[in-house]
């Protein structure tokens, strides 16, 4: 059943496409031509309702995982411990320089 041709993709735009053997909706998601928030429609699998394609099990592995992504560090230098005696200006660790001033020419 998986491998007939009745299934049918909408992208977040509203387009709807199809119909899609399994195969090439795996495919598809492999390539990333459906992400998670994309939606899936079979009229006997998903009973005619649209199913967030995250949503489907044997396809998650193909969607980044909002919880798998790391969390980017601060890369505090080990010479800090901000835990006792020294006071850390947090600003100063994300601090963006600004340009220089022009210098006026006579």
């Amino acid at each position: 059943m998986l491998e007939s041709t009745d299934w049918f993709v909408r992208h977040t735009d509203g387009g709807q496409y199809g119909p899609y053997d399994w195969s090439q909706i795996v495919n598809y998601a492999k390539q990333k031509r459906i992400v998670a928030e994309n939606e899936l429609k079979h009229e006997t699998l998903t009973k005619g309702r649209w199913i967030a394609a995250g949503k489907i099990k044997i396809l998650k592995q193909y969607f980044v995982d909002a919880e798998r992504i790391e969390k980017p560090s601060l890369n505090i230098p080990p010479d800090i411990n901000p835990s006792i005696e020294k006071k850390i200006d947090v600003a100063s660790l994300f601090a963006v320089e600004s340009p220089r001033p022009a210098i006026a020419k006579d």
